[in-house]
């Protein structure tokens, strides 16, 4: 079935970045609680899938993700606060995930 390991793995990362997003926001409150847990999920799950990635186009072919995952790492970090000048990287990245995704 193809996309079949791709669903498994994306429900697996999703847990470990829930997981460890809760882990890391237990001493805050409200939205900055949130945030920091999407942020730290979507950082895990953009680390796999773009690792993934990388095997892919250095195993077989040219994969958009090699892009497109880095891209929501940076997002993910300027997320959660560990880039306080990416304020510019953010929006692209974001753009860039929205644009390459509607294509594959």
């Amino acid at each position: 079935m193809a996309g079949g390991p791709a669903i498994a793995v994306l429900l697996v990362t999703i847990g470990v970045g829930l997981q460890c997003g809760y882990c890391a926001a237990k001493k805050r409150e409200g939205k900055k609680h949130d945030v920091l847990v999407l942020s730290v999920t979507t950082g895990v799950v953009s680390l796999v899938f773009g690792l993934w990635a990388a095997f892919i186009v250095a195993t077989a072919h040219f994969d958009l993700g090699v892009i497109t995952f880095p891209m929501a790492f940076v997002a993910s970090l300027y997320g959660g606060g560990g880039f306080d000048r990416c304020a510019a990287l953010s929006p692209a990245a974001y753009g860039a995930v929205a644009l390459t995704g509607s294509f594959t």
